[in-house]
């Protein structure tokens, strides 16, 4: 269900064919987006009302985004039938030698300089069905006026609500208990045996007070949690509503019972 919630967010069709922006690479993590239709771009691919704007997709998608592409005038798509593996980057660079006005990709998918290359001239727009776009050379596609689209906030909840699930799972040993109850190890009762830690009224350290950080403490708050955070800066708006108290790292680190990471994965 989240997948295809995600799917049908990500792709809102028709009109709007993806969601795109025009900003520098440096400035992708501080400035607003600013939004524009993309169906102006896909009208300006296509010169003749014989002409279509083709799609590569890398992988098979849930069914309810497909149909919303189809449903786009002028759209042809050509979609890499699988959903268990992800497209080999030789085969994706020959299908966009081929003829690609447009290309969905997924995290798996590298859109490097070889792939813009094979693509030409015709390459007008790149979409990743995910929020992070650091398997993407935004660089490149700024230098050759490529527009990029990704998928803001569309599972934050969702990755919060899991979050949460584990920080529980964790704390009180239920993957040992699960496992102890299976194999048949649960044996007669002692008064300490896979208590582990309660999350209730405990210090939670969120290192990266961003949109999933900010959910996840809000989550938390119901726990009576005392939340603290650290990160670049101090966020006083964001960490008002939550009661999150900014502190360096090195205390984060030394006052939590727990720790949750919220930053992105990088170099």
């Amino acid at each position: 269900l989240p997948c295809v919630q995600f799917a049908s967010r990500a792709f809102h069709l028709p009109p709007i064919l993806f969601p795109t922006f025009r900003q520098s690479h440096r400035s992708y993590q501080r400035a607003p987006l600013r939004w524009q239709s993309p169906l102006s771009e896909v009208k300006r691919g296509m010169s003749t009302a014989e002409t279509k704007f083709r799609v590569v997709v890398t992988r098979q998608i849930p069914q309810v985004a497909i149909e919303r592409l189809k449903a786009v005038p002028g759209i042809e798509l050509d979609v890499f039938d699988h959903t268990e593996k992800a497209i080999p980057p030789e085969e994706l660079e020959s299908r966009v030698r081929a003829g690609a006005d447009g290309l969905l990709v997924l995290l798996t998918d590298k859109v490097t300089r070889g792939l813009v290359d094979a693509a030409g001239s015709r390459l007008k727009i790149v979409s990743t069905m995910s929020v992070g776009y650091n398997h993407v050379d935004t660089a490149l596609l700024k230098e050759k006026g490529i527009q990029l689209g990704f998928t803001p906030d569309c599972l934050t909840e969702t990755t919060a609500d899991l979050t949460v699930a584990l920080l529980l799972v964790t704390a009180r040993r239920v993957g040992e208990a699960l496992t102890a109850a299976r194999d048949g190890s649960w044996g007669v009762w002692e008064p300490l045996w896979m208590c582990g830690k309660d999350v209730h009224g405990s210090t939670v350290g969120i290192v990266g007070l961003g949109r999933i950080g900010q959910a996840v403490a809000r989550r938390l708050r119901a726990f009576n949690c005392k939340i603290i955070y650290s990160g670049p800066r101090e966020k006083p708006e964001e960490a008002g509503p939550v009661g999150a108290q900014f502190v360096s790292e090195d205390e984060l680190l030394s006052r939590s019972d727990f720790v949750v990471p919220m930053f992105p994965l990088n170099d």
